[in-house]
């Protein structure tokens, strides 16, 4: 069984950057993957992008101005889909540990194809929560982001 982490794109991208793992610059994206990266030392870890689906972290990808949220529920259904034969591909979607640091209309469609699957940040509440939590469990580490 391996421990793989999904963490969400973000809004907020540097347009001089193609590789996936640098593209988004928010500062709760920053935090997941430090998270994910330092604190959970899953096996795997991909991108959730609303325009590309799942991305490993090398993937060389272009910048991009597409929004999940402002899609429609058949839409996101579709997109979860193609995200779900990705991981079919790359992972066990029934023996595997799936850890999805992302907001509900990432893991919404995702979550009930995902056996053994956790969703952390979703009972902490918001944006500002969840990046208050991130910055102490990773402050508790020594880490910075």
């Amino acid at each position: 069984m391996k421990k793989v982490v999904l963490i969400s794109c973000s809004k907020e991208k540097d347009p001089a950057k193609h590789i996936a793992e640098d593209l988004y610059i928010s500062p709760l994206y920053k935090k997941e993957l430090a998270y994910a990266k330092h604190v959970l030392k899953p096996d795997m870890i991909f991108i959730l992008s609303d325009k590309y689906h799942l991305l490993e972290l090398p993937a060389e990808v272009a910048w991009y101005e597409v929004d999940l949220k402002e899609q429609t529920r058949d839409e996101q259904k579709a997109w979860a889909q193609k995200v779900l034969a990705s991981l079919k591909e790359k992972t066990d979607i029934e023996k595997d540990e799936f850890i999805i640091l992302a907001g509900e209309t990432h893991f919404r469609y995702l979550k009930p194809a995902l056996k053994n699957c956790s969703t952390p940040l979703h009972k902490i509440g918001g944006i500002g929560n969840q990046l208050h939590w991130l910055k102490e469990e990773l402050a508790k580490r020594g880490i910075k982001a």
